[in-house]
């Protein structure tokens, strides 16, 4: 018989695991798939971890295997981020400008969050600036920025925004920011420490 189909008794509320030998509560299970079975497999828990654990210990084993597993995560990451961004701009366009048919699509605005940042040189920008901030983020009023440029030059003149950009990306290319973090940002890491 396969060790997964074995059966698991149920006694006062509880589930007994054979791979562990202890009981828990039903709740302590996962439900597996059937895969053509006639009833369905039932795995705790712990034990599920440790067959996790193992499957990720034998994929790092394989080097090519796990590069690609990693380069999965990263690129759904990424998307993820964009397409929040992206959202964020959208809701905040239709607040403050109201309905509109030209505002940025999302294929365009991961386009140019992928540049690099126009002011600092970061690579990937991951987010956009407004070239004129009484309209909206419509494809010809949006650079792509980073977060820490976006929240330093806010509100200035786009003329003033690349003047003090270049600035930036100096200070960034000999070093200057490597251990800078953004006051908030100090801030939130020491409650999240407390």
């Amino acid at each position: 018989m396969d060790k997964m189909t074995r059966p698991i008794e149920i006694i006062n509320g509880q589930r007994h695991c054979k791979y562990c030998n202890e009981s828990f509560p039903l709740d302590h299970f996962y439900v597996l798939p059937h895969r053509g079975r006639n009833r369905p497999r039932f795995i705790c828990k712990i034990q599920n971890h440790n067959v996790t654990r193992e499957y990720y210990r034998n994929m790092k084993q394989d080097e090519h295997k796990y590069k690609k597993y990693l380069r999965r995560c990263r690129h759904k990451q990424r998307e993820y981020t964009f397409r929040n961004r992206w959202r964020a701009y959208r809701a905040y366009d239709k607040r403050i400008f109201g309905e509109s048919d030209n505002l940025l699509e999302f294929n365009d605005a991961k386009l140019l969050m992928a540049k690099d940042c126009n002011y600092c040189g970061r690579i990937p920008a991951a987010g956009l600036d407004r070239t004129d901030n009484t309209q909206g983020h419509i494809q010809t009023n949006v650079v792509p920025c980073c977060k820490f440029c976006n929240i330093l030059l806010m509100d200035m003149p786009y003329d003033a925004k690349l003047c003090i950009g270049k600035g930036i990306r100096k200070a960034r290319l000999t070093g200057l920011l490597d251990n800078y973090t953004m006051p908030f940002l100090r801030n939130k890491v020491k409650n999240d420490d407390e």
